[in-house]
């Protein structure tokens, strides 16, 4: 009969106390994704599990960090502190035991390892839900953060004013200020470690409100090598983006893409990120919400002040177009390669613009013309940015600015 494993977690707190938990250690081995064996099953758990611990060691440090700036004045923060500890202890030693309980109930089975990983799991995700509404309790709540990105590496950030964070890296103690986004106020909860660059490793995000609903997030990517954080640079080529910065982030792991989303008045918009082979950041998409007669013409069905019409771009590494398609309004989402927006000229003639305002066009479409929409502005417009194949010039690319009736989706 299988054992139970035991590995060792310790837990570090300024008194030096260190907490043992148990789990279970299994072979270092690259798993494919579609390897559905026993023993990858059991190292994929076992990778979730360490994950909900390493988060469950930051969230106790965290709240170990805010009792010490309690102000003793009205709190015995030696006192709380103690039996904060002590509790803790408790509790690793209850969970041991029950999921130790639970093995024994599965020893029969071949998965009893992994019926026991996900006990500890479930039972560490549980815990750190309960501590993070210590965090939201304390008064000094969300002043300070810390996290592990890697085995042996611990991260304490501090936000001594709206400006800056203070990052120290642990065990060698190197601390760093860095600039942060002002906006309006830093946000209890402020902090965010998330592998933001899916290279295995958690980065820094530090969050700060902009305007009554958006979410600044200032991105520090995490490099092990040195063991230091760079911040995550925007793109400089590329159409502009809707939001201008990264707003409410959301990481889309099995899409390799960051999604960003704003409000500009009644209207939310997206934005998306990838990472090119040289590892910057591009800007990958963006939806444009299409108004009245444009809207119907474009995407049929949408328009409505509540569920505007709305096209999505996928945009190359370079900045150039390679696709887009009529979503439906609300967040990113993926746009194949072969999707195209096409229109149909019905006008007897169309002015083929070089920008959105010019004065004069040196160009035309002509009634028949099916073109491709590359780009939509609502500056005086709405202006249509498109792209059309001439049999003797090749490729034409310009701007439109279309009246209801000039145009219509391809028959």
């Amino acid at each position: 009969m299988k054992t139970p494993m035991k590995a060792r977690h310790f837990w570090r707190e300024i008194l030096g106390a260190a907490l043992m938990s148990a789990s279970a250690t299994l072979p270092a081995q690259e798993c494919a994704t579609s390897d559905l064996s026993p023993f990858c099953g059991e190292m994929r758990t076992q990778a979730r599990y360490e994950k909900a611990d390493n988060t469950l060691n930051a969230v106790y440090r965290q709240v170990l960090d805010e009792i010490s700036e309690l102000d003793g004045a009205y709190v015995d923060t030696a006192n709380l502190k103690e039996k904060f500890v002590e509790a803790q202890r408790q509790w690793i030693r209850f969970r041991d035991a029950e999921c130790d309980a639970w093995y024994q109930i599965n020893q029969m089975g071949t998965d009893r390892g992994v019926d026991q990983l996900n006990c500890l799991i479930d039972r560490t995700e549980s815990r750190t839900g309960q501590l993070q509404k210590w965090i939201a309790y304390l008064p000094n709540a969300g002043r300070s953060f810390m996290f592990a990105p890697e085995k042996g590496v611990a991260v304490k950030v501090i936000r001594p004013d709206a400006a800056h964070i203070k990052l120290t890296v642990l065990p060698t103690g190197e601390s760093r200020q860095i600039e942060v986004s002002e906006g309006n106020e830093p946000l209890v909860g402020q902090f965010v470690a998330e592998d933001f660059n899916f290279d295995g490793y958690p980065d820094l995000a530090v969050l700060t409100a902009a305007g009554m609903v958006n979410q600044i997030y200032d991105i520090f990517l995490y490099r092990p090598n040195d063991k230091t954080f760079e911040p995550l640079l925007m793109p400089r080529q590329g159409p502009a983006s809707n939001c201008g910065k990264l707003l409410d982030v959301t990481v889309l792991p099995d899409a390799q893409t960051l999604s960003s989303s704003c409000r500009s008045g009644p209207t939310w918009y997206a934005d998306a990120y990838r990472y090119a082979q040289d590892g910057r950041l591009y800007f990958y998409g963006s939806t444009r919400v299409l108004w009245g007669h444009v809207a119907d013409a474009l995407c049929p069905g949408g328009g409505s002040t509540e569920t505007p019409a709305v096209i999505a771009f996928r945009y190359a590494p370079d900045g150039g177009v390679e696709a887009q398609k009529c979503i439906g309004y609300g967040n990113w989402e993926n746009i194949p390669a072969d999707s195209r927006v096409r229109l149909t000229v019905r006008a007897a003639t169309l002015a083929l613009y070089d920008a959105p305002d010019s004065e004069h066009a040196r160009r035309h479409l002509v009634a028949g013309d099916v073109v491709e929409v590359i780009d939509v502005s609502h500056h005086a417009g709405p202006w249509l940015a498109v792209r059309f194949h001439n049999s003797r010039r090749g490729v034409m690319q310009g701007w439109i600015q279309p009246d209801a009736g000039d145009i219509a989706a391809p028959p």
